[in-house]
């Protein structure tokens, strides 16, 4: 009797309350069998009622962690998008402060030249005459003025000349013998005269001279250096008047840089 009361009580707690029954003494087997049949079946079906309710409860769980997840990957591909645009445009900033970059050093390095090319010297030919008229057989002296037209020194100034007297037609050509003055230097505005000598003619190089068939020509190159230790070089070309002596510019005049 002890044991068909514990299945009462588990039955009243699995299937709710039963209708009271009595229990007589005599209590035939058919009737315990049903009975227990009865308590069977309750305790089943809680058993389905609890299994039906956790699988709820996981299926709630798992369409949340779907929810979830989908929320934390649409986030997720949110801050990728605005990641990848933030990249961007500091690709662009990048691209466009190295344009910004890249003109100020062009204009730097214009300014510089600029700069550079105001502040430096600027060694050329002054005049170049002959001191006396050309006689067959004798070296005949030039006088020689350099001058510095710029804004500073010119340093280690030297030049390089030779004569050529030419028949006419044929130009002169920039050959130098030797150095005929080396490492002077030049103020701004300051000057530099160098004595130079015509060799000696033929009398008939003379008279051909004279005639204006045959050129004296004096050819030469100036070389210094500026304050920025930039080497320089000054070329000229001078022919000479029979007449009166004065250098004059030749129709091909040298390169200057």
């Amino acid at each position: 009797m002890r044991s068909l009361r514990l299945a009462i009580t588990q039955v009243y707690r699995s299937c709710g309350p039963v209708p009271a029954l009595w229990i007589p003494n005599g209590t035939t087997t058919s009737f315990l069998s049903m009975f227990t049949a009865f308590i069977a079946g309750c305790i089943f079906y809680q058993q389905f009622v609890e299994m039906n309710a956790q699988t709820g409860f996981q299926e709630r769980a798992a369409k949340q962690t779907r929810i979830d997840s989908q929320a934390a990957s649409l986030a997720t591909g949110r801050q990728l998008a605005l990641m990848q645009k933030q990249l961007l445009q500091q690709q662009v900033m990048s691209e466009s402060t190295g344009k910004q970059l890249s003109i100020m050093q062009k204009q730097l390095l214009q300014q510089r030249d600029t700069s550079e090319k105001q502040l430096r010297p600027y060694i050329f030919l002054q005049s170049m005459d002959l001191t006396q008229h050309i006689v067959p057989l004798t070296e005949t002296p030039v006088t020689n003025s350099y001058i510095n037209g710029g804004e500073t020194p010119a340093f280690d100034v030297h030049t390089e000349n030779t004569n050529q007297n030419i028949i006419d037609g044929t130009e002169p050509k920039f050959i130098f013998k030797t150095p005929t003055s080396s490492n002077v230097t030049i103020a701004p505005k300051g000057t530099y005269d160098v004595l130079l000598k015509i060799d000696p003619l033929t009398p008939v190089q003379v008279a051909q001279y004279n005639a204006g068939t045959r050129h004296v020509y004096m050819v030469g190159q100036i070389t210094y250096s500026d304050v920025f230790h930039r080497t320089h070089h000054t070329r000229y070309c001078i022919v000479f008047d029979p007449s009166t002596g004065h250098g004059i510019a030749c129709h091909h005049p040298g390169q200057d840089d």
